[in-house]
């Protein structure tokens, strides 16, 4: 998994380099400078695997979910505190 990571942060920082995610950086030697020059602190090993999900269920968690009714933002009580549906979405709600 670390390797795998670290591939991703170098294609990245690659990237960077090369003038593609709108920002620039003379070059990217290194994973620590890679994180300094995005104005992080120390570069951190990756959590345990199950780290994400405990993560991403405690995001979901916070997630509020409102509609539009009569110029008023009111809430989808039964999609609160959880991952947003496709069912939510009604074409003829979309505004124009």
């Amino acid at each position: 998994m670390r390797k795998k990571w670290f591939s991703v942060v170098f294609q990245v920082a690659a990237r960077i380099e090369a003038g593609e995610l709108s920002c620039s950086v003379a070059r990217i030697s290194s994973e620590g400078r890679f994180w300094s020059e995005l104005g992080g602190g120390e570069a951190q090993d990756a959590g345990a695997p199950d780290e994400d999900e405990q993560i991403e269920s405690l995001l979901a968690a916070t997630n509020m979910i409102y509609e539009l009714v009569d110029h008023e933002l009111v809430p989808v009580e039964n999609a609160w505190g959880t991952v947003p549906k496709v069912e939510l979405l009604h074409p003829k709600k979309v505004g124009k």
